[in-house]
């Protein structure tokens, strides 16, 4: 009897933070995807991509801007972002987070692209 309501307990906290990541993201206000400027997914474009996403939004200033590059050539990554000015860095540095991980769902696979939530603004070219 113990058994069942462990492994009920634990099922329900499962589903409970599956529906709170899920619904965690909400759709962009805008959203643009740039046609024709694909990317294949094992180019070393997205381990950039990937790279520059992992730090961008813990590098944004006190001002909730962050301007940042990496890779060359056709490898090269280019993000911009931007917060809104009566936004806290906090929840600046919190909707960059969600907008780099939307943004890849969003726009797969694209280079060019911009999206902005409420607070903040994310472009990649």
């Amino acid at each position: 009897m113990v058994y069942w309501r462990l492994l009920f307990f634990f099922s329900l906290t499962l589903i409970t933070i599956t529906i709170t990541i899920t619904t965690a993201q909400p759709n962009f206000t805008f959203s643009y995807c740039v046609p024709n400027t694909n990317y294949s997914t094992t180019t070393t474009y997205v381990a950039n991509l990937k790279t520059l996403f992992s730090y961008l939004f813990s590098a944004i200033d006190s001002y909730g801007f962050y301007n940042a590059f990496l890779g060359q050539n056709s490898d090269r990554v280019n993000a911009i972002v931007h917060c809104r000015g009566d936004v806290e860095l906090g929840i600046c540095h919190s909707c960059v987070n969600d907008s780099t991980h939307k943004l890849i769902q969003v726009c797969p696979n694209f280079m060019e692209t911009i999206a902005w939530y409420d607070y903040c603004m994310l472009r990649l070219n």
